[in-house]
């Protein structure tokens, strides 16, 4: 039961894709952030969505979900640190979840 619960409501792999708006490179070009907003209709608000990708091996996982925002302010501050929206991400370990305030 808690898995289901976990997988429906925190889950970082079952986001809605969204509508591409930029990628911005890591200085080694060893890893891309590329940005999405999800618009939720009428009755939702906008959420923006980061995606890493490890250009070597291709690999894409979510590290970035945030909720009633359309802003995607992406600066690398080194090679595996990111800020997207002033919220610092270690790419390699760490993700940003507005639901997990």
């Amino acid at each position: 039961m808690g898995y289901v619960y976990y997988s429906l409501f925190y889950s970082m792999s079952n986001l809605p894709k969204g509508d591409f708006i930029k990628k911005v490179d890591s200085p080694d070009k060893n890893y891309t952030i590329q940005m999405y907003i999800v618009n939720g209709g009428a009755t939702v608000s906008t959420a923006v969505r980061g995606e890493l990708i490890t250009n070597k091996k291709g690999t894409k996982k979510n590290i970035y979900w945030d909720y009633k925002t359309s802003d995607t302010n992406v600066k690398w501050l080194d090679n595996d640190t990111v800020s997207i929206n002033g919220h610092e991400i270690n790419v390699e370990k760490d993700v940003y979840d507005f639901r997990r305030k």
